[in-house]
């Protein structure tokens, strides 16, 4: 098994998967980029891999380079994205980025509570101490 910083949890693996569904049970690297993209995982899962061109080309692209930077959290991730992006993403629709971007944000407040690598916690002075 592939592993790394998880932006997402790996699915479970089935017999009845596709090989390229197999890959993405247990490829992190491949499964983190994939859930940067194609919001259905969230509903989808695994099955969004299925005849999923952006999928086709995360398994059969994926470089070196970019298998080491999504070990990184997500807002690093995107700063190599944006310098290597054009291995694997000719066949993406065009709206790929504003998406990834968004997905970015998100995955980066969950894993770290900030938008960003920052020293600052937010806090909440509303809440009353009892």
């Amino acid at each position: 098994m592939i592993t790394g910083l998880s932006y997402y949890d790996l699915p479970k693996y089935d017999q009845g998967y596709t090989l390229t569904q197999g890959i993405f049970c247990f490829d992190q690297q491949k499964w983190n980029l994939f859930g940067l993209v194609e919001p259905r995982i969230d509903t989808e899962g695994v099955g969004a891999v299925l005849g999923n061109p952006i999928a086709e080309g995360i398994h059969t692209k994926m470089a070196i380079e970019l298998r080491a930077a999504l070990r990184l959290e997500p807002i690093q991730f995107l700063d190599h994205w944006s310098k290597m992006s054009w291995i694997m993403d000719c066949s993406w629709p065009v709206n790929y980025q504003t998406i990834m971007r968004h997905r970015v944000q998100q995955v980066q407040r969950r894993i770290i509570g900030a938008d960003g690598c920052t020293n600052v916690i937010p806090v909440n002075f509303s809440r009353r101490v009892a």
